[in-house]
Parts: C-alpha cells; sequence; structure tokens
C-alpha cells in the first residue's frame, strides 16, 4: 500500500490515510470543515484581530 496515494477519500487535507471505519469516515465528510482549506497562522491572527476590534467598538 502506498501510502501517498491510497486513500478511501481524496481529501487535500488528509496526508496519511489511516483507513478508519466507514462510520468515522461519514461523519467527517458530512462535517462543514472538511475538505476545505485551512487559514494560515497569519490569516488566524488577522481574523482574532478583527473579532476583538469589533467587540471593542460594540462594548464602548
Amino acid at each position: 500500500m502506498d501510502l501517498d496515494t491510497d486513500k478511501k477519500h481524496p481529501c487535500p487535507d488528509c496526508t496519511c490515510c489511516q483507513w478508519c471505519s466507514d462510520e468515522r469516515c461519514r461523519v467527517c465528510l458530512k462535517a462543514s470543515t472538511c475538505c476545505k482549506r485551512k487559514l494560515s497562522l497569519a490569516e488566524q491572527i488577522a481574523r482574532y484581530e478583527e473579532f476583538n476590534r469589533r467587540e471593542r467598538e460594540e462594548a464602548g
């Protein structure tokens, strides 16, 4: 089995398929976050700062 190519599903963020049970795959694939691009650290920080800025503006 070639770990780079053998996967149950073509999820782009899967680097090493562990051949989970079908039930676990179903739950993951049903989730809205599955297979979406993950934010970079800089993007996460920017969103966090934007959220805090809005909270401060609303508070006062």
